[in-house]
């Protein structure tokens, strides 16, 4: 065999090795031309690299995935976590996008998943002031500094207690967070924080946080007779927090949702879903705190809005 051959066949078994195949050693005494040969054969017949995928599932704190070596390109899907409920009233379910992404071997992505928002607590608390449920987190997926998935939270419900009920937003597919409603707090734009229930009476619910602005700002109820503020969801720049609960309110879900009082926080997200307003007896509206906003940077897009139940997830398959 030419030298030039031989050089050409040890790459390939180097390649083979490289990419986690196993190969076979010469042993004292056999032909070792021969095992060579059957090792080359066996790298050829072995995909360039094993399938794989991995899962990151909700822990409260930033993880990483680094691609493994010959991967060149993954799919990652998103998906933002369920907000709070409330006396029937399902939160809004978080948003799933999936999309493909061109990768180099020991490429670290940076993974932030939402965690669920928290229930109303009609049964608890006995008053309506606290019937709110929580904005569930936004689910991040980074690159470098560069957006590859954002996957936004749903909103709060918001529950009767002798006045109306809605369910929370859902989380949304477009960039700009859901406003809350009946006419209430907007939703962030542009990677911005919702807006917040500014009622001066009871504490109401918090803006979801966006990428890189929080909730715009604290309750505004009594304090004297419901206690300190809700404090709104933090950015993915600011830690992706979700927005601390006063002393009678809950707190959002990790990754910016929203706080609530006695209405549905925002979602976290690409842009944060703005709080919901009081429904009063006998009225209706199609949500209460609104969904967060989503951004997704891959090929080959697959969203859907308001799809994920309880805590965010992402995985990725290569």
């Amino acid at each position: 065999m030419g030298t030039t051959i031989r050089i050409q066949l040890l790459l390939v078994l180097s390649l083979s090795a490289a990419c986690g195949s196993v190969v076979a050693q010469p042993d004292a005494g056999v032909d070792a031309p021969k095992q060579i040969d059957a090792a080359i054969d066996a790298a050829i017949d072995a995909p360039a690299c094993p399938p794989g995928s991995q899962t990151f599932d909700y822990n409260g704190a930033t993880q990483t995935f680094m691609v493994p070596a010959c991967v060149t390109m993954i799919r990652i899907t998103a998906q933002g976590a369920q907000g709070g409920g409330s006396n029937g009233q399902e939160g809004g379910r978080g948003a799933s996008l999936a999309g493909d992404f061109v990768t180099a071997a020991g490429d670290t992505l940076t993974i932030r998943v939402g965690g669920a928002g928290v229930d109303g607590q009609l049964a608890a608390v006995g008053i309506a002031s606290q019937r709110g449920g929580t904005g569930g987190g936004g689910t991040y997926v980074i690159r470098a500094g560069t957006i590859l998935v954002i996957a936004g939270g749903g909103g709060g419900a918001i529950g009767g207690f002798g006045f109306g009920q809605a369910p929370g937003g859902a989380g949304q597919i477009t960039s700009a967070g859901q406003d809350g409603a009946p006419a209430a707090s907007p939703g962030g734009t542009n990677g911005g924080g919702g807006g917040t229930n500014l009622n001066p009476i009871y504490h109401g619910s918090t803006g979801g946080g966006g990428y890189t602005g929080n909730g715009t700002a604290a309750s505004a109820g009594d304090v004297a007779q419901y206690g300190t503020p809700n404090q709104p969801g933090i950015s993915y720049a600011g830690g992706s927090a979700g927005g601390v609960g006063g002393s009678q309110g809950r707190s959002g879900g990790f990754g910016g949702g929203g706080s609530a009082g006695y209405t549905g926080g925002g979602g976290g997200g690409y842009s944060g879903g703005g709080a919901g307003a009081n429904i009063l007896a006998g009225s209706t509206a199609t949500h209460n705190g609104g969904g967060g906003g989503s951004l997704n940077n891959g090929a080959n897009p697959v969203n859907t809005a308001g799809a994920r139940v309880g805590n965010g997830v992402v995985t990725i398959t290569w």
